[in-house]
């Protein structure tokens, strides 16, 4: 069987932040066994799609989704908010949203969510960076007894302060703010918000 071949040609707004050689790349990476054509013509996104008539609709597809996570990128430093799911993707790994918030805030970002949007006045690299640091301290194995909220105050404090997961849990230990029972677990006495400022506040001290 025959594939019937297709040209399609795609116009799009460009906006002025938006880094050439990433786009380039973004297009490239989704166009599959398609052949692209990239050019701009005032402040015009135009890309003509070569190949196969399904392969060309599946290759928009994929751009379109690419380009538009990363229109949102780079109108971050103008709105000051990007959605989770976009955060998710950037760093390939999920994280505890209300956690990340806090870490931004340890590091002196205002930040909130709001119908899974982040708003924080974070640049946008903190944001990947914290977000990637909660990921990896949750699954760090000196907290893998912990109960779920222990770990995501450990690692909430670790991602916001840099303080070592070991100190975090000996500090909250004799402060009565963490319990390990005999068998090696590891659990909150205090809710995790009066825990995390208890830790922190005496953290903020130990340093002055």
């Amino acid at each position: 069987m025959v594939k019937r071949t297709s040209k399609k040609v795609y116009v799009l707004n460009l906006p002025e932040t938006i880094p050439l050689d990433t786009l380039y790349e973004k297009i490239e990476s989704a166009t599959g066994t398609c052949h692209a054509r990239i050019s701009i013509e005032r402040n015009k996104l135009v890309i003509e799609l070569f190949g196969a008539e399904y392969d060309v609709k599946v290759a928009w597809y994929k751009i379109r989704r690419s380009l538009a996570e990363l229109w949102e990128l780079y109108r971050f430093s103008k709105e000051r908010k990007i959605q989770i799911e976009t955060i998710v993707k950037e760093i390939r790994s999920t994280f505890p949203q209300t956690f990340l918030v806090e870490s931004l805030k340890l590091r002196g970002y205002r930040s909130f969510i709001q119908e899974n949007t982040l708003y924080t006045t974070a640049p946008l690299e903190v944001v990947f960076e914290i977000a990637s640091a909660l990921s990896r301290y949750i699954k760090d194995e000196r907290i893998r007894r912990a109960s779920t909220s222990t770990k995501r105050l450990i690692a909430c404090i670790a991602a916001g302060t840099g303080t070592d997961i070991d100190e975090i849990i000996k500090i909250g230990k004799a402060l009565g703010i963490i319990d390990e029972t005999d068998d090696g677990k590891i659990k909150l006495v205090k809710d995790w918000k009066t825990a995390l400022k208890i830790i922190v506040d005496y953290l903020r001290k130990s340093r002055e």
